[in-house]
């Protein structure tokens, strides 16, 4: 069983037998990890490719002869978070937890009350935590980090794509088996009335995470975690 994961832009051509893993990955893993020869890893392009390999040589660099490769279809349904941005740490942490829980995809959501504007830097930081969080959970498909999306073009529900508003005066969530689920989760100070009311008169369902407000970060988790389960219950 493979002991560690290691991400890379491209896996090795079909035909390929060895490859060498250079850089900060391979230093991590032969000084942090202290993966040795004959070690087994897996290896992730974060578009559903997987390698298993063994090391045959661990020094600078990694030398990997390849096992086996396999391809994982994608995470369904298709969920997409778009929310508030949490202010320091805990912004980390919730794209850590989506990630685990398999978000398809993140975007910062522009609100009435929203505080926090994550700037290009930030962003940068959270897709590098995404790829950390895929190698820890073993996830095949990376979680997108995507760019801000203003409320009234989040509340557009095309084709196939099921929007859902969080507030606490919604419903419990029912299974809607869309192919896409984006969810939407406003600042501490929540989202005003006239951005409920302009929501669900566009069709978004409006769903309760339970009686009490929550913050961010758990609000966005708890509704991957309960919608993920919904929609994979028989």
């Amino acid at each position: 069983m493979a002991s560690h994961t290691i991400f890379v832009d491209h896996l090795p051509p079909d035909e390929a037998t060895t490859t060498r893993i250079t850089g900060d990955e391979a230093r991590h893993a032969a000084r942090a990890k202290r993966l040795r020869e004959g070690a087994a890893i897996r290896l992730i392009d974060g578009k559903g490719a997987v390698c298993l390999a063994r090391i045959t040589s661990a020094r600078r660099d990694i030398d990997l002869e390849l096992i086996s490769r396999e391809t994982h279809l994608p995470i369904t349904p298709v969920l997409e978070l778009c929310t508030a941005t949490p202010k320091g740490p805990r912004l980390d942490k919730m794209i850590d937890m989506l990630s685990q829980c398999g978000t398809a995809m993140w975007r910062p959501l522009e609100t009435a009350l929203g505080v926090v504007d994550p700037g290009a830097g930030k962003i940068d930081r959270m897709g590098r935590i995404a790829i950390e969080s895929a190698k820890q959970s073993g996830r095949a498909w990376l979680m997108t980090v995507g760019r801000a999306m203003p409320f009234a073009d989040a509340i557009v529900s095309p084709s196939g794509i099921n929007v859902v508003i969080a507030d606490s005066r919604g419903e419990p969530y029912s299974p809607s088996r869309a192919e896409k689920i984006r969810v939407l989760i406003g600042p501490e100070g929540g989202f005003t009335d006239q951005e409920i009311e302009t929501a669900i008169s566009s069709g978004a369902g409006c769903v309760s995470l339970g009686p009490g407000g929550l913050r961010i970060e758990t609000a966005a988790v708890a509704a991957a975690s309960v919608i993920m389960h919904a929609e994979h219950c028989p």
